[in-house]
């Protein structure tokens, strides 16, 4: 009896998640004004969760969202027309890698005093993370992907649905990765993220902190993606303390004179993870 219940609940599960549909938000779908609704409501039930990420304020999120489709970072999960799980991804360069490195990270830039790295280390094949002297210079990176922003709809958790939009996510831009590392000098591919205090630990490696499932989830890209990577996939770890860049609550348009001072914004920590080419 008991070995029928749990076939008929795996059943359920299965039929559940049938129609379930990941993609890539793009400008020119017939349906993105119903995209971009769905993602704005998700942010005011995120509001909830303003200590783990990123909330702007509410007359802002509308051009945040239509700017991430604008240009491809955007990707969702759909049930039927409804917006259940979001995920930001994409290769930084130019102003974008720049701005994420300066003001996010705090590796670079005028605020590169608060960017001393906190970590440094390298995690092994195995997971294993081990730490080495501090150095207060920027890896080399290569080719960089910002993993950013993400959410999936409470109702929706513990159900695989984020891992399955973020290796979709990073499926869609392998080729891109490929080709821009075929035309770089630098043969490294870079990891930028960065996390807000309780999704960190107290080490990358110590609960709760994100980086070893981040760095399962960059090895794999690499090992499927990127060709010829066979063998131990090592990667190179940097830390740096930093503060979320946070707006004040009546802003309307996000700019820079909107921002508050760190001591009235949340800690966060920012990462450099990368991975030098055999």
């Amino acid at each position: 009896m008991k070995r029928i219940l749990f076939l008929v609940v795996s059943l359920v599960s299965i039929f559940a998640q049938a129609d379930i549909v990941y993609r890539q938000a793009l400008e020119s779908d017939a349906d993105i004004g119903t995209v971009v609704q769905g993602v704005l409501d998700m942010l005011k039930d995120a509001s909830s969760d303003s200590d783990k990420i990123l909330i702007l304020p509410e007359a802002c999120r509308k051009a945040f969202v239509e700017g991430m489709i604008k240009h491809s970072y955007l990707f969702v999960a759909m049930d039927g027309n409804k917006v259940i799980a979001t995920k930001k991804l994409f290769i930084a360069k130019g102003e974008d890698k720049k701005d994420i490195l300066e003001n996010l990270i705090r590796a670079e830039g005028s605020k590169v005093g608060q960017g001393e790295p906190s970590f440094r280390g390298k995690i092994n094949n195995d997971g294993r993370l081990t730490s080495y002297a501090n150095a207060t210079a920027v890896p080399a990176m290569g080719i960089a992907i910002y993993d950013g922003f993400e959410y999936t709809r409470d109702a929706y958790r513990g159900k695989g649905i984020n891992k399955k939009l973020t290796e979709f996510a990073y499926s869609t831009i392998a080729k891109s990765v490929s080709d821009e590392l075929n035309k770089s000098p630098i043969k490294r591919l870079t990891l930028l993220y960065a996390l807000m205090y309780p999704n960190a630990g107290q080490r990358p490696d110590m609960k709760p902190d994100r980086t070893p499932g981040l760095a399962t989830t960059f090895r794999a890209f690499i090992q499927k993606h990127i060709a010829g990577q066979t063998g131990p996939i090592v990667l190179e770890l940097s830390r740096y303390k930093s503060y979320l860049p946070t707006y004040k609550p009546d802003s309307k348009d996000c700019n820079s004179e909107d921002l508050r001072p760190d001591v009235e914004s949340a800690p966060i920590y920012g990462y450099i993870m990368t991975y030098e080419l055999k």
